[in-house]
């Protein structure tokens, strides 16, 4: 008898150690690769990577194997396409890491400064298997990629595809696992079928030995190759102390492939591969329509179908607001103060002053003069800057910059199916066990078809797919009725709402620029101008309301600086002359405290010439939508604006706050104690909107993008609050209905399959079935819910 050996793993990448076993440290290690890595873990003070037991690190290769592979990336116009980011500073890179696949790798990754101080910041998106790494250009990107490839996660990098639209992620060979499973499954029915006819050549050992050899041939890739994502999920799982969905069918696969393969070696029974194979088929059928749901709903959409957001394009001297995605490589736009840049494009005209927080996290401005570069996602901060586009909108690209700018919200929010899935499997391998043992001891031939039918009709599929479809649903149908949410947890997070705060100006109120009048010395026609240029730079919506009251024949000129207070005004020099335009308190001008109007006043140099003077009108429908909302709702009032509309507007709130700077109103949101939505202007109230539970920035007839806030809503859309709430609470109630059927199928389900009247192959078929259920119920669900709550609108 041969001495057994005891196989050495290695402690880092968990490969068997096949030549000379490295000892470091107590571990074994199977390379210096695994051995240096582990050192360096060590020496960051990062072992927490390691305390996920049996983890699979990926394998490192040789280093000078790996300098080599990546030596392409020294090349300048290689580099160029690959970074998302680039300034005098630091740089900014998105890879692709198809290793990523546990929480110790996001843990390992996202702690890439603390392995080189000159990397600044690691962000991991795990269900993309990307990362997002801004490091100090004093460090190469090849430099960051070997390092990346040297802790074993190699990025995958395809040039030939960085210019061309972006396709879904591989499935991993799903389309060829179903169609081996379907070969196998249809061979093995034909196979079987003798067995039960009952033919009477059947009777033959012979034939009986030989089709059950070739039934085991059929299962074998079946088993071993288009059922493996089942086994590595499990696996990845129980590693990891968790038991996912996965757990029970693979158990149920392993039940039959085991049964059937003792029963064909031993020449005891034909086996169960008909009903292995037809399992294998049915569950890949699922997944497949699982998929297509999913991309049918597409939750990395781009910013076109969340939002409208426009840009002003120049063209022979003409200027309009178009839509992103009509905007092409080589036309000329300009960007205003506190305006996004939406492509990559170089600076022709004009000092830009670029923040890049929401690309980089560094929130220090960036100095761009003409013929440099800057970078989409950048927001400039002060006189409008002429910019020449490098290249088209990127679709998914302001989205996300949207979705970053968020403090971790969604990550607050346990969904109800990770509740589940707590326990779910538990249960399911509990009865299951104790189904087996009852069919044991009562027949034997019924035992394993029983088992695993228990363990795969009661496959929760459906409850995966009941919180997405509820929320991306209920999100399509907000965005038809002019309310744009950033995500679909928003949905989740305004079903839970208790209070309500609302900015007055621009939210409550209308203004137009024909009821603007001009009050004191009368404006030349060069004032006029400076008025305008200054105006149009500015993201105030009184700002836009004043450059709008000129017409074209109001020449905008260049502006030298220009600066603007949030709330107070804004300043700037023009034609050689220092402008200011703003409220009374900031221009130091007394004014009656009790005015109904609202003024925006004109210094020009030393000389003040007199106010604009703002007529502005309630919202239609505004009031009645207030009383309804007062039933349900506590409500908040805070105004920068002075008491005079106190009377009038006192019926409808609880609470009102008059002269609120953006300090004091975000100061008041973020000391309320409940869930609020905040509704206000996006520039000037976006503190108070980001530290809302939901944040509505309002828009005009300009729509400009606002990270700050969790939904944009067209401003007449603002009587449309009341049945935004209540369809978000409804669009919940649904999720939980969804739950209840999906719950109900794997009761009835299961009763059939712990009492032998279910196979595993119809139980395969039911899983789906189920799945398309609730996804039309929800459908159904929702758009019926949308109609009822949501008036029609002219």
């Amino acid at each position: 008898m041969s001495e057994s050996t005891t196989v050495v793993k290695c402690f880092h990448c968990g490969d068997a150690c096949e030549s000379d076993v490295i000892r470091f440290d107590e571990h074994s290690f199977c390379c210096h690769g695994c051995q240096a890595v582990y050192e360096l873990i060590q020496q960051s003070d990062l072992q927490q990577y390691y305390a996920n037991g049996d983890l699979k690190a990926g394998k490192v290769e040789d280093q000078s194997i790996i300098d080599r592979k990546y030596a392409y990336l020294d090349a300048p116009d290689v580099v160029s396409k690959l970074l998302r980011f680039h300034d005098e500073k630091q740089s900014v890179v998105k890879l692709y890491l198809p290793g990523i696949h546990c929480s110790s790798c996001i843990y390992l990754l996202e702690h890439l400064p603390k392995l080189d101080p000159r990397v600044l910041r690691a962000e991991v998106n795990f269900i993309k298997k990307e990362i997002v790494v801004s490091f100090l250009n004093e460090m190469a990107l090849r430099q960051v990629v070997v390092m990346l490839a040297t802790l074993g996660y190699p990025p995958l990098i395809n040039l030939e595809n960085l210019e061309s639209p972006k396709k879904s992620q591989s499935t991993g060979g799903l389309g060829m696992k179903i169609a081996v499973a379907g070969f196998c499954f249809g061979n093995s029915m034909l196979i079987s079928l003798p067995e039960y006819l009952d033919a009477d050549f059947q009777i033959e050992s012979v034939f009986k030995e030989l089709f059950g050899w070739i039934n085991l041939v059929l299962a074998l890739p079946v088993f071993f190759y288009a059922a493996q994502d089942y086994f590595k999920s499990a696996w990845a799982g129980i590693t990891h102390k968790y038991l996912n969905i996965d757990v029970p069918i693979s158990l149920g696969i392993l039940t039959l492939f085991g049964r059937s393969a003792f029963e064909i070696l031993t020449g005891t029974g034909p086996g169960y591969v008909d009903s292995l194979n037809g399992l294998v088929f049915f569950l890949l059928l699922g997944k497949w329509y699982q998929n297509k749901s999913y991309q049918a709903l597409s939750f990395e959409r781009d910013y076109k179908s969340y939002f409208p957001v426009s840009v002003l394009r120049v063209r022979k001297d003409a200027e309009e607001y178009v839509m992103l995605q009509d905007l092409k490589p080589g036309d000329k736009i300009v960007i205003h103060n506190l305006e996004l840049i939406p492509a990559d494009a170089l600076v022709v005209s004009g000092s830009g002053n670029i923040d890049y927080s929401f690309v980089t996290g560094e929130s220090e401005p960036v100095s761009k003069q003409v013929g440099e570069r800057v970078f989409a996602g950048g927001r400039q901060k002060g006189g409008q800057l002429h910019l020449l586009l490098e290249k088209a909108v990127d679709n998914s690209e302001l989205t996300q910059i949207w979705n970053d700018s968020e403090a971790n919200n969604n990550r607050k929010y346990e969904t109800l199916i990770d509740k589940v899935s707590q326990y779910f499997t538990l249960i399911i391998i509990a009865l299951a066990l104790g189904t087996g043992t009852y069919w044991y001891l009562m027949d034997t031939t019924k035992m394993w078809d029983v088992v695993a039918a228990v363990l795969i009709v009661a496959c929760p599929c459906a409850l995966a797919l009941a919180l997405p479809f509820a929320l991306g649903h209920g999100m399509r149908i907000m965005g038809r009725k002019g309310v744009y949410l950033k995500n679909a947890p928003v949905v989740e997070r305004l079903a839970s709402i208790k209070e309500l705060v609302f900015d007055k100006t621009g939210t409550l109120t209308r203004n137009s620029s024909d009821g603007i009048r001009f009050v004191g010395k009368e404006l030349d026609e060069t004032i006029k101008s400076y008025v305008k240029t200054i105006t149009s730079n500015s993201a105030h919506p009184l700002s836009k309301l004043i450059s709008r009251h000129y017409d074209d024949s109001v020449k905008k000129l260049a502006l030298d600086l220009f600066h603007e207070e949030i709330g107070k005004g804004v300043q700037a020099q023009v034609g050689g002359e220092t402008v200011k335009l703003g409220s009374s308190e900031w221009m130091g001008i007394e004014e009656e405290s009790h005015s109904k109007e609202t003024r925006v006043h004109l210094r020009v140099g030393a000389d003040y010439k007199g106010y604009f003077r703002i007529k502005s009108g309630y919202r239609q429908g505004i009031f009645e939508a207030l009383k309804l909302l007062k039933r349900r709702f506590k409500l908040h009032l805070l105004s920068g604006d002075n008491a005079s509309e106190r009377e009038n507007l006192s019926p409808y709130f609880d609470e009102l706050y008059f002269h609120q700077k953006p300090a004091d109103k975000y100061a008041y949101v973020k000391d309320l104690n409940t869930e609020a939505l905040m509704i206000g202007d996006g520039l000037n109230d976006a503190g108070a909107l980001k530290t809302a539970s939901v944040g509505f920035a309002v828009c005009e007839d300009v729509h400009q993008f606002s990270p700050a806030c969790d939904a944009l809503i067209e401003a007449d859309s603002i009587d449309q609050v009341q049945s935004v709430l209540s369809f978000s609470k409804w669009v919940m109630r649904v999720v939980i209905a969804a739950f209840v059927i999906s719950f109900a199928y794997n009761i009835v389900g299961l009763s059939f399959a712990v009492t032998g009247n279910l196979t595993p192959v119809v139980s395969a078929i039911l899983m789906p079935l189920s799945s398309v259920t609730v996804v039309g119920f929800i459908t159904l669900a929702v758009s019926f819910f949308g109609k009822l709550q949501f008036r029609s609108k002219a």
